[in-house]
């Protein structure tokens, strides 16, 4: 194994920078969602929540250096983790609900469309990042919060021929 120490500090950069960035991301996004009327947006901005929840979960893992104690707060932390995938899928039939219903559109959100493009353009590179350290550092609960990262992907309005309703892709990573 290489520089376990290392990579743990690696990891601990990696979470601490996903904190960071989905708590702004979830604030602006929960803002320009209510303000352009966008349930798709807000969405968004509240699974920036559920993501730093499970960041968090395994930050409180990597705290941990007796191995049967962490082995314990692994399998918590794992359990935490399973929730939040729980929760996005949630999100995405309660969108699909709405949609359905055959409520009118949101307004367009150009600062939703920047954020968008933001999180497709970061979120990726830090949970390619966080496996690369999982696998290395053998931590199965940071490889299961970084696959966490790549699970909903939201169209903006108009991506191939999205209503103005907009639409969540379910990617599996």
């Amino acid at each position: 194994m290489r520089d376990r120490p290392g990579l743990y500090r690696l990891a601990f950069v990696l979470l601490a920078a996903t904190l960071l960035y989905n708590v702004g991301e979830g604030a602006i996004a929960l803002y320009s969602g209510v303000a352009a009327g966008s349930l798709v947006l807000v969405t968004f901005g509240a699974d920036s929540y559920v993501e730093v929840a499970a960041a968090s979960a395994v930050i409180w893992r990597l705290t941990y250096r007796d191995e049967d104690a962490g082995e314990r707060a692994e399998a918590k932390a794992l359990r935490l983790i399973g929730w939040t995938f729980l929760i996005l899928a949630a999100a995405v039939v309660l969108q699909i609900v709405v949609a359905i219903s055959g409520r009118e559109g949101a307004e367009e959100s150009t600062v939703g469309v920047a954020l968008l493009v933001a999180s497709l353009a970061i979120m990726p590179v830090l949970a390619v990042a966080k496996l690369w350290v999982a696998a290395r550092a053998d931590l199965p609960v940071l490889a299961a919060e970084a696959k966490d990262r790549c699970m909903l992907v939201p169209e903006p309005h108009g991506a191939r021929g999205a209503s103005s309703r907009g639409r969540v892709r379910l990617v599996v990573a």
